[in-house]
C-alpha cells in the first residue's frame, strides 16, 4: 500500500514539475512578444527629445533632414561610439550626417555639405569635427581613383594613420578626438613614397569656404 502512495505521490509530482515548466515558458513567450511589440512601435515612432528630436534609431533620425530621402541609400555608413556617420552622394555634392547615440534615443548632431571635385584623382567623399560634452570625434572618407597612389596618410603628428589605397576602395580614417582641418595633414603618396597630392582649399577672393575643401596636387596646394 505505502508503494501505491509513493507511485501516486511522484505522479503528482511530475504532473506539478510539467505544469510548472508549461507555464514558465509562457511566461517567456510572452515577455519577448511585449518587448518585440515596444521595439517595433518604438521605431516608428518619433518622441520630444531635450531641445531637438530623439529617434528610436539612426536611421529615423537621418531620415528626419530634408536632405535625405531613404536613409538605406548611403555610400559610406560608419560606428565610432557612440556616433554613427552616414554620407549620401547628391548630385552636385556629398551629405555628411552624424548622428549620437543616447539611451535610448538617437539625434542628429553635425551635418554638412561638401561641393564635389569629380575630376579631382583623389575625392573626398565627407568629413566631420565635433565635440558633444565629453564625447569627441573627427572622420575622414575619401577615395583614390589614381593608380600612381600607393597610400594616404591623415592626421596630425603622433596620431597618424595610414591606409593602403586601392584604386575605387573607400576608406575611413576617425579619432576620438576633434582635430581642426588645418591639424589633419591628409596626404597621398605614391608606393615609394612621393607625396603626390593634399587636402587643401581653393581660395575664393579672402574667403575659405569648407565646400571648397578638396584633394589637389602638392604642387597646387595653397591652404591647409
Amino acid at each position: 500500500l505505502s508503494g501505491e502512495r509513493e507511485h501516486d505521490f511522484q505522479a503528482v509530482a511530475k504532473k506539478v514539475r510539467k505544469r510548472r515548466k508549461i507555464v514558465l515558458i509562457s511566461v517567456i513567450a510572452t515577455m519577448v512578444a511585449v518587448v518585440a511589440i515596444v521595439l517595433w512601435i518604438g521605431s516608428h515612432t518619433v518622441l520630444p527629445y531635450g531641445e531637438g528630436i530623439g529617434y528610436y534609431t539612426s536611421a529615423m533620425a537621418v531620415e528626419s533632414i530634408s536632405w535625405i530621402e531613404d536613409s538605406s541609400d548611403y555610400i559610406v555608413k560608419e560606428s565610432v561610439d557612440p556616433f554613427e556617420v552616414s554620407i549620401y552622394e547628391k548630385e552636385d555634392s556629398y551629405q555628411v550626417i552624424v548622428t549620437r547615440y543616447q539611451f535610448p534615443y538617437w539625434e542628429v548632431d553635425y551635418r554638412t555639405t561638401l561641393k564635389k571635385f569629380p575630376e579631382d584623382p583623389v575625392i573626398l567623399l565627407g568629413m566631420a569635427s565635433m565635440v558633444h560634452n565629453d564625447d569627441m570625434l573627427s572622420f575622414l572618407a575619401v577615395q583614390n581613383n589614381d593608380p600612381n597612389v600607393g597610400y594616404i596618410e591623415i592626421g596630425p603628428a603622433g596620431d597618424r594613420i595610414r591606409k593602403d589605397a586601392p584604386v575605387g576602395e573607400i576608406l575611413t580614417f576617425s579619432w576620438d578626438r576633434s582635430y581642426r582641418w588645418n591639424d589633419q595633414n591628409a596626404v597621398a603618396y605614391s608606393e615609394d613614397g612621393t607625396p603626390l597630392y593634399e587636402l587643401g582649399y581653393d581660395m575664393v577672393g579672402n574667403t575659405i569656404k569648407i565646400e571648397n575643401y578638396h584633394w589637389m596636387p602638392v604642387s597646387e596646394r595653397k591652404h591647409r
